[in-house]
């Protein structure tokens, strides 16, 4: 009995077996793996992936699989100075709210989600800026 390490090149797949094999007097040993099935064309698999359930092939859009990622936003201006903004923006989501001033700081207020359409900005003082919603 001898131990012999075998090595089958596949492409560019290098697959290693130890096995014990008993080569008595035979000089020549040849061991034949089956090459698996592969395609470096695209079109001819078989097992293409699928996102949502559509297979790719061809050009695919986001919309196309069901997987639009555009985020809605909203960018609201108050022009007169006040200490609550009410803000109508149909997102229908509750979105994070940033809020800067006219001098261009950023200002924190207590954001209120009247709904998923709508929020509620109180402040300490009156001010004019813009909220952006997203």
């Amino acid at each position: 009995m001898d131990e012999r390490t075998i090595w089958e090149d596949l492409g560019k797949n290098k697959i290693v077996t130890t096995e014990i094999i008993d080569v008595g007097n035979v000089s020549n040993v040849e061991i034949k793996c089956p090459k698996p099935n592969v395609s470096s064309n695209y079109n001819v698999l078989t097992n293409k992936p699928k996102i949502n359930g559509i297979t790719l092939e061809g050009n695919k859009t986001s919309e196309d699989l069901g997987i639009d990622v555009a985020d809605a936003n909203f960018l609201y201006e108050q022009t007169e100075a006040s200490d609550e903004w009410i803000i109508v923006h149909n997102l229908n989501k509750y979105p994070a709210v940033s809020i800067i001033d006219s001098a261009g700081d950023e200002v924190v207020g207590n954001v209120h989600y009247d709904s998923a359409n709508q929020v509620t900005i109180t402040f300490v003082g009156a001010f004019k800026g813009t909220a952006t919603l997203n």
